[in-house]
């Protein structure tokens, strides 16, 4: 299992570091059509504001330990957060790195599915899979990549949806057969703005 949580790692620290290399290039970008008229310059700079989560295990409130300097803030304060660089900033990279649903008492009665929402509502760019992502039944309970390989459908009451938030493992085989997986993709392309990395 340690070497499964160490691999989602991995994939997240590669798409940050490809991320962060793409905001030095000195190379032509693909310019959404859908933005107004733009000119993007050989060497200009592009601000992208990159955010990354990992370890969620079903925490969506705020984790207080009563002590300031090991207080942990969770996804309400980030959602905030968040959304007040999407107002500043074109580019905004929002990331997961996995083990997100198994913890709490709401996540572990409801199978992940409050978090799966909060992800979908939060507009994620993608999540990786870590180790706790195999905790429960991942085809019963629609835990990870649904399909269309994005987090699966989720039920909190008379509140559902169906995420478009890509669930990424790139080295994910059945050990008896070495086929590939059919709960995460390999890649994901999205577009952030007026960039898109492919």
């Amino acid at each position: 299992m340690r070497r499964k949580g160490f691999a989602a790692s991995a994939v997240v620290l590669l798409m940050l570091l490809v991320t962060t290399m793409a905001c030095f290039a000195e190379a032509i970008v693909e310019v959404d059509d859908s933005v107004e008229e733009q000119t993007v310059l050989k060497g200009t700079k592009t601000v992208i504001k990159v955010f990354e989560t990992t370890d969620m295990h079903g925490y969506i409130i705020d984790a207080s330990s009563m002590n300031e300097e090991t207080f942990q803030y969770r996804l309400a304060y980030l959602a905030n957060v968040v959304n007040q660089a999407r107002a500043e900033y074109d580019d905004v990279i929002l990331l997961n790195g996995g083990n997100n649903y198994e913890g709490t008492p709401v996540s572990n009665l409801l199978k992940g599915a409050a978090i799966r929402a909060a992800f979908d509502l939060m507009d994620y760019d993608g999540t990786a899979m870590g180790n706790h992502e195999f905790d429960w039944d991942n085809i019963k309970y629609r835990i990870n990549a649904d399909a269309e390989g994005t987090i699966g459908t989720y039920e909190v009451g008379s509140f559902k949806g169906d995420s478009d938030v890509p669930v990424l493992a790139s080295n994910l085989y059945y050990k008896a057969t070495g086929e590939g997986k059919e709960i995460a993709v390999d890649t994901s392309a999205r577009g952030t703005g007026t960039l898109k990395a492919e």
